[in-house]
């Protein structure tokens, strides 16, 4: 049993969260503390990165440990990007305590074999320059100016936590935990058995195509697509992100029973 490194605030049920790839269990800013005023938050450090950075796991080996680190008191789950990835894999498990799941810019997986060794190579090149360079911060500028995070200002991006990570600790996710080496679970999403809620992005059209499809699949989901905002939605625009989560949770522990997909919204 492996146990990751957390941090926790607030007060109210437990909403455990898992951060994207360079991120650390400080990275939510004012979106994680919107969440905590209503909630007990429980940050996560996924292997390889803050106080996890010496677990070695890949997505699956993340999941369980994941797992072993909430117990079975009952949580709402979240994950963002690499977190949303490591929070499906780990709803697809049935963890008991399981009550709600929210995938902020997720993807179940590359399908496509070709796509997905392109992808696994183009991590691993990245991964050895890593750990020739050990150059973190030039590593993160980067990242960083990918297209992906456009919309991200200074504070969002929020360096200084990400540079607690170690260029090996990076190398290993990168690896293990990218999508790349992630087996696809497209076409297993139905053992998905808890509501979720799929949040995305306007301004990210792959992973809005992305949520399209994953809503097709779930059983019991939501899709809402955040206005002007691209893949770190929750980081762009922190308090509306956090409405949306809280109204849909709110919707829920109102009604008496959700059981089929409903028509994707924008919020």
């Amino acid at each position: 049993m492996t146990k990751l490194a957390t941090t926790s605030w607030g007060s109210g049920p437990r909403l455990v969260i898992c951060h994207g790839f360079t991120q650390t269990s400080s990275s939510w800013g004012a979106f994680g503390r919107a969440l905590g005023s209503h909630h007990t938050i429980v940050a996560v450090d996924l292997p390889g990165h803050g106080g996890s950075s010496d677990i070695e796991a890949d997505v699956v080996g993340a999941a369980h440990d994941l797992l072993d680190t909430v117990g079975e008191e009952p949580f709402v789950l979240l994950g963002y990007s690499m977190g949303a990835r490591v929070a499906m894999t780990a709803a697809m498990m049935q963890p008991r305590g399981l009550r709600e799941l929210i995938l902020i810019g997720g993807t179940p997986g590359i399908l496509d074999d070709e796509a997905r060794e392109q992808r696994r190579v183009g991590d691993e090149a990245l991964a050895s320059e890593l750990e020739e360079t050990e150059d973190v911060g030039g590593f993160l500028d980067r990242w960083l100016a990918q297209p992906l995070f456009a919309g991200l200002s200074d504070d969002a991006q929020d360096r200084p936590s990400r540079m607690k990570n170690s260029a090996r600790g990076l190398a290993m996710s990168l690896r293990k935990m990218g999508t790349g080496t992630q087996q696809s679970a497209w076409g297993f999403l139905d053992l998905i058995d808890v509501p979720t809620l799929l949040l995305v992005g306007e301004l990210d059209p792959k992973f809005v195509s992305i949520a399209h499809g994953m809503h097709d699949e779930l059983s019991i989901s939501t899709l809402a697509i955040a206005p002007g905002v691209g893949h770190a939605c929750h980081l762009e625009a922190p308090e509306p992100c956090a409405s949306v989560i809280e109204h849909w949770l709110d919707a829920l522990h109102g009604s008496a029973s959700p059981t089929a997909n409903t028509t994707p919204t924008t919020n």
